[in-house]
């Protein structure tokens, strides 16, 4: 459907809020159903209509734990990963923004795939009016780290991370 809407555009038949507008945005969607593509699937899930049985209609499901709009985000991080697996080569990000702007639940979203594939994640948070010292807070994540890469690694594998 993604490919005839782009491809027939300017054809005769088609809204133009039907057709896409560049070879981008059709990538973007492409690239959105292959991440997650329950957003663009629906199920046989049906339910009956109330009061009449002979009409069904699709139940509106909005998934929890889900993050919208933040796409070019999820992409950093997980760029950032892919580089470090890669290259070997430690990177850190930090994570900043107004409060209730979803920086919890942007590092929440990419923590699981990033943990199943064999990264560490951590996570701590700073509060401006607290009276903690900033850099108390980026100590703390590190010592977190460290327990983290006790935790997952035998005494081998540790002595193996000291010597790098």
């Amino acid at each position: 459907e993604m490919v005839k809407n782009f491809s027939a555009s300017g054809l005769t038949g088609l809204c133009p809020d039907e057709a896409y507008s560049s070879i981008q945005s059709a990538c973007e969607d492409i690239r959105l159903l292959l991440l997650d593509p329950e957003r663009f699937l629906y199920h046989d899930e049906l339910k009956a209509a109330p009061g009449n049985s002979d009409h069904a209609k699709t139940p509106l499901r909005i998934p929890k734990n889900k993050l919208y709009g933040r796409e070019k985000e999820i992409s950093i991080i997980s760029d950032s990963f892919c580089r470090v697996a890669t290259t070997g080569v430690c990177e850190a990000l930090l994570i900043r923004g107004w409060s209730g702007c979803g920086k919890s639940s942007l590092v929440a979203t990419t923590f699981e795939p990033i943990r199943v594939a064999g990264g560490y994640v951590v996570s701590r948070k700073f509060e401006e009016i607290s009276s903690v010292n900033p850099v108390w807070t980026v100590m703390a994540a590190f010592n977190d780290l460290c327990i983290l890469i006790k935790e997952k690694n035998s005494d081998e594998e540790l002595l193996e991370i000291q010597d790098e």
